[in-house]
């Protein structure tokens, strides 16, 4: 398989991916990710951030980021919490780049200052 190949394949399981995700309710697409495994399945986040409000999500989404999943799930899962909350001057990595970033520090700063809103 060519590169060429491989990249339609992969942006044709992203579409595929997104458009069941885009299908689902935001409560479906919590119960969605607390019960099923999420890895590579990145699109989940982006649904989740185009419709989502923070009081639905902030917690959950924090918890993941506060959990061992994999770097790519965390910084993806980052990226939806960051647009969520309208968020500037951070970026998805700097929510799921242990050790490179302070993460824990600041997920919890963040917990702290979602729960005073």
């Amino acid at each position: 398989m060519s590169y060429e190949e491989f990249d339609q394949r992969v942006g044709e399981t992203m579409d595929r991916d997104r458009a069941f995700f885009d299908s689902l309710s935001v409560p479906e697409l919590i119960e969605w990710i607390k019960a099923k495994p999420v890895h590579d399945r990145f699109q989940i986040w982006y649904s989740l951030a185009d419709r989502a409000k923070p009081h639905e999500v902030n917690d959950l989404l924090l918890s993941f980021l506060e959990s061992d999943a994999d770097y790519l799930d965390r910084y993806h899962c980052a990226a939806a919490l960051i647009q969520i909350n309208q968020l500037q001057g951070i970026g998805p990595v700097m929510l799921s780049g242990r050790p490179k970033y302070p993460v824990d520090e600041t997920l919890l700063k963040l917990r702290a200052d979602f729960s005073r809103d």
